[in-house]
């Protein structure tokens, strides 16, 4: 689903 690839890539900016 577009919405868990669009969660994971927030988690990792925030990560950044």
């Amino acid at each position: 689903m577009v919405v868990k690839l669009y969660c994971e890539r927030i988690l990792l900016q925030t990560n950044t």
